[in-house]
């Protein structure tokens, strides 16, 4: 009795110690005709890998991102043309976001089918009033060479106290910077008092990482880093992307053209250091072949996963060597079509500690590391392992904030891997 009554005390604690503001995905991109939009939901607050279907407001194409409260409840999300309070209706002002000629001139301004643009959304929780939220977002605006580009970073502001908790955008597209970043590999992670958060996106033209401090009095641009890396406008925008480990202690940039780049992250002052390039493709002859890429992490912060267009490696962080050592090729595209080719995009670790994989097409299935803390092949990497109830847009996977990183466990692996009433290989 006293054995049964030590391993149920240690799964309430297992169970109950962990942030769940990331454990509400929204995925999807309706092509019915029907007027109510077809999208899907996973809520990891269930036990289960589940996927659902509900009747929403709005699609989801690659600008996603969604907050729940601490305990797992959701307060919002977006898809880049509006803000979506938790009873699926428009937030007050919510329609106001991401304001710009763009919308109408292109068309973006059709809530069903989303903003255009992964990795360009982060909502963080405000320092100073517990419980509401900045969302930083770039926004793409006319340009007199090609509409849309480039984009502007922006932020703006949800205050959860009003409308009996249902929230209100307070101000909305404050500009953060005049300086255009990159479109993608916008992140974003706690400071080391646990409070503050670090922002980090970079600029176009230049080997300039944007670099901003959010604390109680506000977010403040501090002095821009050298990553020692050009990111070049036609080359590196929007072409991959860029994550914080899940223990916060290294960076990681990765695009086709640019191959990987890792570097220490100081959470105590923001800083950047001990700058790696792996090599692990040749720079394409073909310099307009762009190929959509991009880059994860494991749970234990140990192996770096990076996709390009036809293939997935593993590199290995702990060697010595990491050039020469740490690079392992998992495995490469099937050619499966689903009705599209199903090829490697979008990576996000999810609160299960599996990694989940896109398509740069829309797709009726995605991909899965299911063991990603393990090395090589062990990893196990399944092709098409999840069935979608509905079409998914492409590169539609949220990339949340790391939320959990001062907790020792990063994810939960006891959340169990059903779908469709069998369990996934």
């Amino acid at each position: 009795m006293r054995t049964y009554f030590l391993l149920c005390l240690l799964c309430l604690s297992f169970s109950s110690y962990t942030q769940k503001q990331d454990y509400i995905w929204h995925l999807g991109l309706d092509q019915s005709p029907q007027p109510d939009v077809q999208a899907m939901q996973i809520d990891f607050n269930q036990g289960s890998f589940h996927i659902d279907t509900l009747d929403f407001l709005v699609g989801f194409f690659s600008y996603n991102q969604a907050i729940c409260d601490y305990d797992g409840n959701l307060d919002f999300y977006t898809n880049g043309c509006a803000i979506i309070n938790r009873e699926h209706e428009v937030m007050q002002a919510g329609e106001l976001i991401n304001d710009s000629s763009f919308r109408e001139i292109t068309g973006w301004d059709d809530c069903k089918f989303g903003y255009p643009g992964h990795q360009n959304v982060l909502i963080i929780d405000d320092p100073a009033i517990n419980g509401n939220y900045y969302i930083i977002h770039k926004t793409f605006i006319e340009h007199p060479l090609i509409t849309g580009f480039p984009p502007e970073l922006r932020m703006s502001y949800i205050n959860m106290s009003l409308n009996n908790g249902l929230g209100a955008v307070v101000y909305h597209d404050s500009i953060l910077v005049d300086q255009p970043p990159l479109s993608a590999y916008l992140n974003a992670i706690k400071h080391e008092n646990k409070t503050d958060w670090w922002i980090l996106q970079p600029a176009y033209d230049s080997e300039k990482i944007m670099t901003f401090h959010l604390d109680k009095n506000g977010i403040h641009r501090i002095e821009d880093q050298n990553a020692k890396q050009y990111f070049d406008r036609w080359y590196s925008s929007a072409s991959g992307t860029a994550r914080f480990s899940p223990d916060g202690t290294q960076y990681a940039y990765f695009n086709r053209w640019a191959n990987l780049h890792l570097y220490d992250y100081d959470r105590s002052t923001g800083q950047l250091s001990n700058h790696q390039k792996i090599q692990i493709f040749d720079t394409p002859a073909d310099t307009f072949d762009h190929q959509f890429a991009s880059v994860e992490w494991s749970p234990n912060s140990r192996f770096a996963y990076v996709t390009n267009r036809d293939s997935l490696h593993q590199i290995d962080t702990w060697e010595e060597d990491i050039q020469t050592d740490g690079i392992r090729l998992i495995d490469i595209y099937n050619g499966t079509l689903d009705p599209f080719p199903t090829n490697f995009f979008v990576m996000a670790l999810a609160p299960d500690c599996k990694i989940y994989m896109c398509s740069t097409n829309g797709s009726g299935s995605y991909h899965v590391i299911n063991q990603p803390n393990e090395l090589g092949a062990a990893c196990n990497f399944i092709q098409n392992g999840i069935k979608l109830p509905v079409h998914a847009g492409s590169g539609d996977l949220p990339l949340h904030p790391r939320w959990r990183v001062d907790e020792e466990e990063k994810c939960d692996p006891t959340i169990t891997s059903i779908f469709g009433g069998g369990l996934l290989s």
